[in-house]
């Protein structure tokens, strides 16, 4: 039965990926340009207005969960407006598929995607930018943990999102009510340490979003100085979080979708 269900989803990912293959050379331009500015911003005009260039590589890390925090949220107004028009999703929960593994095919295709962005922009910050993006004691171990974490977390919040609330209230009110205290109340783009010295008590509602851990965890595994929240309390937090979302999920899931 299981053997059933992967075949199909991988007929499903299969398909998925064909879409993506024909929009590769646009999703290859679009990094080229990313890349270009995060040249000119990290290497030369950050800098000379006088950042430290130890923040260089923290704030590349930060600007990568940007980058999949904004693919996150298009991907749920694609869901979004499914549900209002389209439907397409009637066909899949009609599958002879358990409906889990159906918003499993949902999570594997957004990582995917979002590695074809994330990757290969941090594996040429570092070649680019090498002389200040220093790499002390990369963990590679609890890297590709926190890395998987991290997508997978990205892609629950807002698989959660979409069958949560209704397209007119997102579009109306997800930022200003969910998403920007999220977002700038975290270390995202920038590390913790400074903002607990600088406001010890302003530090601690930090501390609830977990994209400071996402940011810190990566950080602390790739570049390896002690500044950040060890990566691997970061890896356990990031799955906890990433356990909520799941129950939260199927249980949105079921009520939007009116499941038995």
């Amino acid at each position: 039965m299981i053997a059933h269900n992967i075949r199909i989803v991988g007929h499903l990912l299969y398909r998925d990926l064909k879409v993506l293959a024909q929009n590769l050379l646009s999703r290859f331009i679009d990094n080229i340009v990313v890349i270009l500015v995060m040249t000119i911003l990290f290497g030369s005009l950050l800098p000379r207005m006088g950042m430290n260039a130890s923040l260089i590589g923290p704030m590349i890390i930060g600007t990568l969960i940007q980058i999949g925090f904004h693919k996150g949220f298009t991907m749920s107004l694609i869901h979004l407006y499914d549900l209002a028009f389209n439907r397409c999703i009637d066909y899949y929960i009609t599958l002879p598929l358990p409906k889990k593994w159906v918003f499993t095919r949902y999570v594997i295709s957004f990582m995917i995607e979002y590695s074809i962005i994330a990757i290969p922009l941090l594996l040429f910050g570092i070649i680019l930018l090498s002389p200040s993006f220093t790499l002390i004691k990369t963990d590679i171990a609890a890297l590709i943990i926190i890395y998987f974490l991290s997508s997978l977390f990205l892609a629950l919040l807002f698989l959660y999102i979409s069958f949560a609330y209704s397209l007119e209230w997102v579009k109306a009110n997800i930022w200003a009510r969910r998403l920007s205290w999220l977002f700038l109340f975290s270390s995202t783009l920038f590390p913790f340490k400074p903002i607990a010295q600088a406001f010890p008590k302003l530090s601690y509602l930090f501390l609830i979003s977990p994209l400071t851990y996402i940011s810190e965890g990566l950080r602390s595994a790739l570049i390896g100085d002690n500044i950040f929240i060890p990566a691997w309390y970061c890896i356990g937090i990031v799955a906890t979080w990433n356990i909520i979302l799941m129950y939260g999920l199927s249980y949105a899931a079921t009520k939007k979708l009116d499941l038995i």
